[in-house]
């Protein structure tokens, strides 16, 4: 089972949409079907889940980004024991929905279908009617960014100065950078370098 996700056509999500991706969804999870094949774990959970994931997908943005403890609620799942990420990493994965980033701390999803399904246009016509020229070939079109490290707390790291010579000289009391002001040693404030801080700390 691979891991990368593919590809994909976002979808408008109009009523008929909505109606040809429910069959779509469920001829995958059949014998034989996408799903089945590659996706085995996806069961009948996760098939449930992704109905209600569609029930709350906006028909004029086709975005859902309601978060996984309001559809637990309506499932009657216990909010810390439920199947809601195991069904979007798999929908995400084949291209159900595609992920474009989160609203607040909840994944904000828009309907797609797999390229795949869209081979024969008879098949799904409302969805090969409703689909955007672009091929999305991710699951997530605006991941996170990485968070930044936070700043020391007890004065700003700096680097060394250099010397006369041009060479760097490392404070001997602070070989990070960090020195703190010499008229206030002991205070988290600005650096004020090594060179000002040996001379006032007489180090």
């Amino acid at each position: 089972m691979t891991e990368t996700p593919w590809p994909r056509r976002l979808l408008a999500a109009t009523h008929d949409v909505k109606t040809e991706w429910t069959r779509a969804l469920f001829d995958a999870f059949g014998p034989g079907g996408l799903l089945a094949r590659e996706a085995p774990e996806f069961g009948r959970e996760h098939l449930l889940w992704a109905l209600a994931q569609l029930r709350h997908t906006n028909g004029r943005t086709g975005l859902m980004f309601t978060g996984d403890t309001t559809i637990a609620d309506e499932l009657g799942y216990n909010t810390n024991d439920h199947p809601g990420k195991r069904c979007r990493d798999v929908l995400t994965r084949f291209g159900f929905f595609t992920q474009q980033g989160k609203q607040g701390r909840a994944a904000k999803l828009r309907l797609s279908v797999p390229l795949e399904l869209l081979d024969d246009e008879e098949t799904y016509p409302a969805l090969s009617n409703s689909v955007d020229d672009e091929v999305i070939t991710v699951a997530d079109t605006l991941p996170s960014k990485p968070r930044k490290k936070a700043a020391p707390k007890n004065g700003a790291s700096r680097p060394a100065e250099p010397s006369e010579t041009g060479s760097v000289e490392a404070c001997p009391a602070h070989p990070g950078g960090d020195c703190p002001d010499p008229a206030d040693p002991f205070n988290a404030a600005p650096p004020w370098g090594p060179v000002v801080c040996r001379a006032a700390l007489g180090v």
